[in-house]
């Protein structure tokens, strides 16, 4: 199973950005991006001051204006006036081209926690800027629809909390990244065999994305023994999912910044009570032995296929790279369980060999897709033309 940061690391890196965090609705016409003298683009904004541009609010710029991502890099690398003489000209012509109840956009940003914060409510669950706040070089993580609810790290952890230090769950690899936070936690006391010598224990996935990379899911995860492999088991009834969507904020004031309204907090508090629900019935071992039926049938599924061919449907199926490619052909052909079984588990496998953990976690929701796959992929897959 692939490792990422230690529990501690992540829990430190979550609540530095919780203390950092600010979130505000502004309408665009009252933004620019400007290029400072060291090539650092600037994201400008009226009344709040400068914020430095990361990668991901570049491509969310790109997405939002429709530049090709390609000859957006390329200005940004070779030509940073004219990308910012484009985003700047889109921005003057709003009117034009987009309607005024879309000219506004959410900004995700950080900020120094200790920047004052002069606020005062308005009858519009808002919060209206008595003075100016400037901020010196703030970071602008993401920008965002209006209507997106934002579902945290710090607050999911605060949620959890009464399951990550229960007795009995570990741990077992977690992770946060600009993009998204995974945690893999199992119960040793919920295991079985698939076949003699081959041992697995029940555990669950929490993953989600403060930056609209995906929504906050809640998912089987199991652990093999015998290899420290991990699957990820595709949505079933008793798990869930939840978007990141919520209400479009009314229009009020030219700039005003989120904050935890008693609605807001309503909403969250009961999403954040669904996900420790369901955390609960996956940890308690809800449908478990259902799924390690499924394994023991992908067991006595035999491959029939050479390699070769399994592989090339295989990577074909699911978009594999030639590196993945070659790995999942060696674990199969050096592990020999010639079967559904056999072929997830060379998946996953593949996963623990990657630098990259989303990439890794990917890999072993593929494994675990193969093992749910309808009757007829399987066929497709293992069966000779």
């Amino acid at each position: 199973m692939k490792q990422g940061k230690t529990f501690e690391e992540v829990t430190t890196i979550v609540q530095r950005n919780a203390q950092s965090r600010l979130d505000f609705v502004t309408p665009l016409k009252q933004c620019a991006l400007q290029t400072d003298e060291q090539g650092h683009s600037l994201w400008r904004v009226e009344e709040m001051g400068d914020f430095a541009v990361t990668p991901i609010f570049h491509d969310d710029l790109a997405e939002f204006f429709g530049i090709p991502k390609f000859y957006y890099d390329s200005m940004r690398e070779l030509a940073p006036a004219l990308l910012d003489q484009n985003i700047n000209t889109w921005i003057g012509n709003l009117d034009s081209w987009l309607e005024p109840k879309d000219q506004s956009r959410l900004m995700r940003t950080f900020v120094s926690h200790d920047v004052p914060q002069t606020l005062s409510d308005t009858s519009q669950n808002t919060a209206h800027l008595d003075s100016p706040l400037q901020h010196s070089q703030g970071t602008a993580r993401g920008m965002l629809s209006p209507a997106y609810l934002p579902l945290d790290d710090a607050e999911m952890f605060d949620a959890l909390s009464p399951v990550l230090h229960r007795k009995g769950v570990q741990i077992e690899s977690c992770e946060v990244s600009d993009r998204q936070t995974h945690l893999k936690l199992v119960t040793p006391r919920l295991k079985a065999n698939v076949k003699v010598g081959d041992t697995v224990q029940a555990g669950v996935i929490i993953s989600n994305s403060e930056l609209g990379f995906g929504a906050i899911r809640v998912q089987q995860f199991v652990k093999r023994l015998v290899c420290l492999n991990g699957m990820v088991v595709p949505a079933t009834e008793f798990q869930m999912r939840r978007t990141h969507l919520g209400k479009r904020p009314l229009p009020g004031k030219p700039l005003y910044r989120l904050y935890e309204n008693e609605d807001r907090k309503d909403v969250q508090a009961a999403i954040w009570s669904k996900v420790s629900e369901a955390v609960n019935m996956v940890l308690e071992g809800a449908h478990f032995q259902q799924l390690v039926e499924r394994f023991q049938a992908a067991d006595k599924l035999p491959a029939k296929s050479d390699t070769e061919q399994i592989i090339a449907r295989l990577t074909h199926r699911f978009g594999l790279l030639e590196s993945e490619r070659e790995a999942i052909g060696k674990h199969y052909e050096n592990d020999k369980e010639f079967s559904l079984w056999g072929i997830a588990n060379a998946v996953t496998r593949t996963a623990n060999d990657l630098d990259s953990y989303e990439r890794a976690t990917e890999l072993e929701t593929i494994g675990g897709q193969l093992i749910h796959a309808p009757e007829r992929e399987w066929h497709s897959l293992l069966n000779a033309n």
